[in-house]
């Protein structure tokens, strides 16, 4: 005859650990407190992805050249995959707060280059100044934005980029 398991310290002592370990759950679900920024300041996120202008113009291959190459690699166009860094700089009220030159990312340096930073800014009016120049043909720059934003306690403004649209605030 088969004895039954039924313990009754054993289910007791598995409800104290189970209430323990909600317990402890709950507790770390709200404290202890944490921010992720100090509280009353607005934060600005510059975040996105970008491909940077060709480094080197396209080039028409000969017929000669076509000859040569097989079949199946017989592109026209000989283009390098090699893209131009990207220059971007960020200001708030004439004060440079971010300006950094990025690479490409890949073997041929031929990926996005990625922008990523959070800047503290007291709540108010300010005065913001973005540039971007992704082409090493052309030093001027390429994109340029400036705005009026009126940040709020807390608030998060994101600004990211879009090439056919420039910068754009969110």
């Amino acid at each position: 005859m088969a004895r039954s398991s039924f313990n009754p310290v054993r289910l007791a002592g598995q409800l104290v650990a189970y209430a323990a370990f909600a317990a402890m759950i709950g507790y770390f679900a709200v404290a202890p407190a944490y921010s992720p920024h100090p509280s009353g300041d607005a934060v600005v996120t510059l975040s996105f992805a970008h491909s940077g202008k060709r480094v080197t113009e396209c080039r028409e291959r000969s017929t000669e050249e076509l000859a040569k190459l097989p079949p199946n690699m017989r592109n026209p166009l000989d283009c390098s995959r090699e893209r131009s860094p990207l220059v971007v700089r960020f200001m708030v009220d004439g004060e440079v707060r971010y300006d950094r030159t990025l690479q490409p990312t890949g073997f041929s340096s031929d990926g996005n280059a990625y922008v990523y930073d959070k800047i503290l800014l007291s709540p108010g009016r300010h005065t913001i100044a973005l540039y971007l120049n992704d082409d090493v043909h052309r030093p001027d720059g390429v994109y340029e934005h400036s705005a009026e934003v009126d940040l709020k306690p807390n608030q998060i403004l994101v600004i990211d980029f879009n090439p056919n649209r420039g910068f754009v605030l969110h």
